[in-house]
This record gives structure tokens, C-alpha cells and sequence, in this order.
């Protein structure tokens, strides 16, 4: 578990304590936990579903509970139902990254920034401590590998340096701006020193919205979604696109080749009913047409 969720985790435990702190374990029933779930919204419901399920779990193991008296049991939160209907972070169009591209140029750090995520793949929680020690000489050709936050460091992934990154890189070190420790950061004595993941994320949203890509949900993760999307357009596999992304689930790689398998599918069907409506209408002849000199339009002049 990553840090963040686990702080994550404990804050909402301990949000229960003061009202509940000193009472049995056995007053947490379904009909409590509905009530609290009901109180928030569906991800923060979700959210509490997990981190309850997380102290439930290990009182289990422990001997302190009994798996049937598991009172999460069947619950359900509505979390994954409400970021299917709001499709949560919303990819970056090609537009959006014009857009940045024109207002940060190379050597900037803004640019850096983006063309971290853009170009690696990766979550915000391994793009802000990104930096010189990920970059590997693997079959003579450079490339970024780094061991996933969200797997504890169990995922390694590994993609080619790409050369516009590499020009990228070489533009913002001769700015100066690159780190020995991190590429991007806050400055520190002179010195550019790892940041926090949500400072990290907040400089690059600034940097988004003064470009003009100022939608809400339109931030770091939006990057590796629209990435994402052309992976699977470019019908790269569930496994490619697990290692590229460093996914341990296949649903995740199956979502988005689902997505462009169903839009290449409607596209290819609507050329293929678009020539045979052509093909049917040019065939349309008027009912005279053996008349000499008749002048009805005929399904050739639309």
C-alpha cells in the first residue's frame, strides 16, 4: 500500500473516533456503516468502504473477528458506478497539448513537466520523483525504467527514451533546471530537491490552466489517459499495455482496447452503409427513364 493511502486510510478511521472510539466493536452494523456512507459523497463513501475493509480484514486474520461477522459484507459504495457516469479525469485532446506546447517551450519547466508524463507513461506518483537514476542503457539504447509507487516497488516499468524527450532533457539542462536527484522539483539552495506528489501536481495544474487547458478534471492523469487511448488505437495488446503503463490488472488495458475496438467498429460500419447508400442511390433511376428528353433528377445529383 502507498504511503498516501495509508495516511489516507488512517484519517478516515480515526474521523470515526470521536464519537465511537469508547463503544463495543459491535455496534459498527451495516445499517452504521450505510448511514456514514450515505453522509458522503461516492468516492469518499468508497473511500471509508476500503479503509474499513482494510481494519476488518486484520482483525479477521488476527482472531479478533469472525468472517461472518464481517459487517462490510455486500456493501457497495456507488464509487465505480459515479466514475463510470463522470468518467472521472478527462484524457487531454490533441488541442489541449497545441495549446501547452505553444505557451511553454523547451528549456522551461513547465514543458519538463509535461513531457515527463506525456512521454514516460507514468502516474504522478512516480513523474514526481522521475530523474536522472531512472535513465538505463538497456540493449545499448536509453531508456526509462522505475519501480511503481502504487506496487510497493514489485512493477518495474520499462519504456525507450524517446527522441523528442531526450531533446526535451538536453533543453532543460542547459537551463540548468534539471536536479541530480529528481528532473523537476522545488529549488532548494540553489539546488533543485525532490517535491511532494500534490505540490507537484499543483505546479503542473498552474502551468495547464495559465496555457489555457483550464477544464477541472483535465490534470496529470488526464495526460496518461489520452496516452492511454492512443496506445490502444495503435492496437497495441493487453500485455504491451500493461508493461508500458505498468498495470497489474488486465482490466485496465482491456477498458481502454474495448473503447477504440467499439469506436473503429461504428466508424468502419458507417463507411461501409455509406457506399452502400451511395452505391443503392446512384442505382435510382427515374421511372421514365426510357422517355427521350426527360429532365426528373435521378439519385446520381445528390
Amino acid at each position: 500500500m502507498a504511503d498516501s493511502t495509508r495516511l489516507q486510510r488512517t484519517g478516515l478511521i480515526e474521523s470515526l473516533l470521536p464519537e465511537n472510539g469508547e463503544k463495543p466493536f459491535a455496534v459498527l452494523t451495516r445499517t452504521v456503516i450505510k448511514a456514514e456512507m450515505k453522509a458522503r459523497t461516492p468516492s469518499q463513501a468508497g473511500n471509508l468502504l476500503s479503509a474499513l475493509r482494510g481494519m476488518i480484514r486484520w482483525m479477521i486474520d488476527e482472531g479478533h473477528l469472525d468472517e461472518d461477522d464481517d459487517p462490510t459484507i455486500g456493501l457497495r459504495s456507488g464509487k465505480a458506478k459515479a466514475s463510470r457516469e463522470s468518467g472521472g479525469f478527462v484524457p487531454w485532446t490533441d488541442e489541449d497539448m497545441a495549446m501547452y506546447w505553444a505557451k511553454w517551450p523547451l528549456g522551461t519547466e513547465a514543458r519538463l513537466m509535461f513531457d515527463i508524463l506525456h512521454y514516460t507513461f507514468l502516474r504522478l506518483g512516480d513523474a514526481h520523483r522521475f530523474g536522472p537514476p531512472h535513465l538505463r542503457q538497456i540493449v545499448r539504447k536509453m531508456a526509462v525504467q522505475i519501480a511503481t509507487e502504487k506496487s510497493r516497488g514489485s512493477t518495474t516499468v520499462t519504456v525507450p527514451l524517446h527522441p523528442q524527450f531526450a531533446e526535451s532533457l538536453r533543453a532543460a539542462r542547459a537551463g540548468g533546471i534539471i536536479g541530480a536527484e529528481v528532473f523537476t522539483g522545488k529549488v532548494v539552495r540553489g539546488r533543485i530537491m525532490p517535491m511532494n506528489k500534490k505540490a507537484w501536481a499543483a505546479k503542473f495544474k498552474k502551468y495547464a490552466v495559465l496555457a489555457g487547458v483550464n477544464e477541472p478534471k483535465k490534470s496529470c492523469h488526464g495526460v496518461r489517459k489520452a496516452r492511454a487511448e492512443v496506445a490502444a488505437y495503435a492496437d497495441c495488446t493487453e500485455s504491451q499495455m500493461m508493461a508500458m503503463f505498468g498495470w497489474t490488472d488486465p482490466k485496465m488495458p482491456a477498458h481502454y482496447i474495448a473503447q477504440a475496438n467499439r469506436e473503429k467498429l461504428g466508424s468502419a460500419a458507417w463507411r461501409r452503409s455509406s457506399r452502400s447508400i451511395r452505391a443503392s442511390h446512384s442505382m435510382t433511376f427515374c421511372s421514365c427513364q426510357k422517355r427521350t428528353g426527360c429532365e426528373r433528377l435521378t439519385g446520381t445529383e445528390w
